[in-house]
């Protein structure tokens, strides 16, 4: 009997996560910048993406090499996480939050803040907006 309750679990979850598609990813690039960072840069992340009917869910951490000019030296790490409800087939609206903790040797800098996103999606074809608010930033030396 205790057999046939532990299939019947087994079971449910993995229809749960059937029903659902479970995308593990890692990317990196070389990056340019013109703006107080030196380039070229290396720039790696990785994350995962959960797409479960009318809802799309993603997860992201990295790291970049860009050196402040300022110090000559440093790196940033950074996450970034949302949700969006699909409101047709192509179009979905969420919302989430980034960090980003930027560390030289002279000065550490954090950074927080909420984000509005829109997304588009079609069978080949991703693409993401995002609005960008800034909440909270703290630097310590």
């Amino acid at each position: 009997m205790i057999l046939s309750r532990q299939f019947f679990v087994m079971a449910i979850l993995f229809n749960a996560v059937c029903m659902g598609q479970v995308n593990p990813y890692i990317g990196g690039a070389l990056g340019l910048s013109g703006s107080g960072y030196k380039s070229p840069y290396f720039d790696g992340n990785t994350g995962v993406d959960v797409n479960f009917h009318r809802f799309f869910a993603e997860a992201e951490g990295g790291a970049d090499t860009a050196n402040k000019r300022d110090t000559g030296n440093g790196f940033t790490v950074k996450a970034h996480s949302f949700f969006v409800l699909r409101v047709t087939r192509a179009l979905s609206f969420g919302g989430g939050v980034r960090y980003s903790e930027l560390t030289t040797s002279q000065y550490k800098k954090h950074d927080r803040w909420p984000v509005a996103e829109a997304m588009y999606e079609r069978r080949w074809l991703r693409a993401t907006s995002s609005t960008l608010r800034r909440a909270a930033t703290t630097a310590t030396t």
